[in-house]
């Protein structure tokens, strides 16, 4: 696990899209803000973590 990065917003939304297809929704806004503050420094920000899979 390691913590979310800004590269991974790409990704990020993508999952996001497909979430909200899945349950045939929509969320109009906000998603932008929603990233920014999982990348940024504060006490009340939530924080994001990633898990990646190693092939070996």
């Amino acid at each position: 696990m390691r913590p979310s990065a800004a590269s991974d917003e790409q990704e990020c939304r993508r999952l996001w899209t497909a979430y909200l297809d899945q349950y045939e929704t929509a969320v109009t806004g906000g998603y932008q803000t929603t990233c920014s503050r999982l990348h940024s420094q504060g006490e009340f920000e939530p924080n994001g973590f990633i898990e990646e899979a190693v092939c070996r």
